[in-house]
């Protein structure tokens, strides 16, 4: 039944079955690279596993090969977008609160008949600090998150995480792009995250 369990909602964060399924799957107005191999979900707001998130839009995610599979090199390695409606203040205080909910939501949704998981053992510190400003017109944050990963091992892993706030203003939209994975930032997984968040348009018109 626990084995059962786990492949359901495994299946479930990487197929969107997490979101509320009585929404139909929105089209994506922007364009976010596939790279091979890597899996996509598309998740409204509201997100399931973590309504108190009080953003309207959606997030878009890239799954790397190995982000379900422990001892590979890309284990935990994705991307996602919060495509937000309007002009949204995101600070590193805000990021952080957000990922806090975000993963802390998830672990308890994936752990729910799992009699012997501590909630407390999920609590996610998140320590994003902004970046440096740069000449791109983007806000950039980085940093640690301590969380825990409740689909495979079970255990407390650290994070590193990338994020990079911008304005696309002829949709209307906020997007804050996140890059993560627990591989160090010189590793090569993060040559393909790079590549994901170049790549990032906010139309498919190429704006």
């Amino acid at each position: 039944m626990r084995q059962n369990l786990l492949l359901f909602v495994t299946l479930a964060f990487a197929s969107g079955a997490l979101a509320q399924t009585e929404h139909p799957k929105p089209e994506i107005p922007f364009v976010m690279p596939t790279p091979e191999g890597w899996r996509t979900e598309t998740i409204p707001f509201p997100i399931g596993f973590a309504p108190e998130l009080p953003y309207k839009g959606l997030e878009e995610l890239r799954f790397s090969p190995g982000m379900f599979k422990p001892g590979s090199e890309d284990f935990w390695t994705y991307a996602f977008v919060f495509w937000l409606e309007g002009e949204v203040s995101l600070t590193a205080e805000r990021l952080n609160s957000a990922l806090k909910t975000y993963l802390e939501g998830l672990s308890r949704v994936v752990e729910e008949k799992n009699e012997k998981f501590n909630p407390k053992a999920a609590t996610v510190t998140a320590r994003l600090k902004e970046a440096k400003a740069t000449q791109d017109g983007q806000k950039h944050f980085e940093g640690k998150v301590e969380a825990y990963e409740p689909f495979k091992t079970h255990k407390r892993q650290t994070l590193n995480v990338r994020v990079n706030v911008f304005q696309c203003p002829a949709q209307g939209r906020t997007v804050a792009f996140f890059q993560v994975s627990p591989q160090p930032t010189k590793h090569k997984v993060w040559e393909t995250l790079k590549q994901l968040r170049d790549g990032f348009r906010c139309s498919k018109e190429g704006s």
